[in-house]
């Protein structure tokens, strides 16, 4: 009993475990999502400024 007990904590710490790695992957991807949108916007920004001088 005390045996299946110890298991018991050992698949919920696991568990635990893959949860916050699966966290923090999910959180990472959309960090970097931000990232590439972020500089998208810039160079969608300077293009703006280049088309409104007469420069392209």
């Amino acid at each position: 009993m005390i045996g299946w007990l110890i298991v018991d904590l050992i698949l919920i710490v696991i568990l635990i475990a893959l949860m916050v790695v699966i966290s923090m992957l999910f959180a990472k991807k959309e960090k970097t999502q931000n990232k590439v949108l972020h500089e998208k916007e810039e160079r969608i920004k300077e293009l703006e400024e280049k088309l409104k001088k007469g420069n392209i």
